[in-house]
């Protein structure tokens, strides 16, 4: 039978076009940051809770140097595996596209 690869980023091609803060960058956000980035106390200090938040980190350098993990970031999520490269690959195309809502 057909393998079910419907949710694996890295099987195949990356889709990076068209990548909205609404039909992508919310849910991995609610899904793989907010667990810490959220709430009174945020790790780090830092809120990914809402459109103005994420961009604001997104322009900073910050969101994809800790998702690339590269060299200066936190390494997110912590104490976890890399997000796959299809997934960093969608934020930057996101921001690259001027981070539309």
């Amino acid at each position: 039978g057909a393998k079910n690869n419907g949710c694996n980023e890295s099987y195949g091609s990356c889709e990076t076009t068209n990548i909205t803060y609404t039909n992508y960058v919310k849910g991995l956000m609610s899904g793989k940051c907010q667990g810490c980035h959220s709430g009174t106390s945020p790790q780090g200090n830092l809120k990914l809770t809402n459109y103005a938040e994420v961009k604001a980190s997104a322009q900073s350098g910050r969101l994809v140097g800790s998702m690339a993990w590269e060299t200066g970031y936190s390494r997110m999520p912590k104490n976890g595996q890399q997000l796959p490269v299809c997934t960093t690959d969608k934020i930057r195309a996101w921001i690259n596209d001027g981070m539309p809502e």
